[in-house]
């Protein structure tokens, strides 16, 4: 945003449609592709290895954190650093705790959902994004169009998938719930 605006001011109006967006492309590419990426891969690593040594460990507050933090890693797209492990337990040992932990939090925000989308009756725009979203999750446990659509936009919806999150994976972490194939 900060470079278009720059851009924006300096570049001439009849130039804007063309100029604007090359330029932007440009900048941010190599940028994202030298700097960002370097920097999410390494944030990625940290958290899946943290994650990994932390249900060694204590089982249980690592079903507390993953459940609770589940929703932030989606919004970052920092998840997917997790599915490597999920996808190698699964391999090697036959099943995997992680995902299961993790999945509760996917239900949680099914939950918001369906409270926004009966909740929502004077606001037909929510109600269109909620029922919309409602899908994808219940048949593939994809939750971006929730936390992009209600999650970030309503602060406490997002507070209460983060409880509900915590304390579900810790207790699918203290009965040792474990998943055999992934459902995502």
């Amino acid at each position: 945003a900060w470079l278009y605006k720059l851009l924006k001011k300096h570049v001439a109006n009849n130039y804007h449609t063309l100029v604007i967006p090359f330029v932007c492309i440009f900048l941010m590419v190599p940028f994202v592709i030298l700097i960002i990426g370097p920097v999410a891969v390494g944030l990625g690593d940290l958290i899946s290895s943290a994650i990994t040594s932390l249900f060694g460990v204590a089982p249980i507050l690592a079903g507390l954190l993953l459940g609770a933090l589940w929703e932030i890693l989606v919004t970052f797209g920092l998840h997917w650093a997790i599915m490597p492990i999920v996808i190698s337990d699964i391999s090697t040992k036959g099943s995997d705790q992680i995902l299961a932990c993790a999945g509760v939090a996917t239900w949680a925000c099914m939950g918001i959902a369906f409270a926004l989308l009966i909740k929502a009756k004077d606001d037909p725009e929510l109600r269109s994004v909620m029922g919309a979203a409602i899908i994808p999750v219940l048949f593939a446990g994809i939750t971006e169009p929730i936390v992009y659509g209600a999650l970030l936009r309503y602060k406490k919806c997002m507070a209460y998938t983060m409880i509900a999150g915590a304390i579900g994976g810790a207790i699918t972490a203290v009965v040792g719930t474990k998943i055999t194939v992934m459902f995502f």
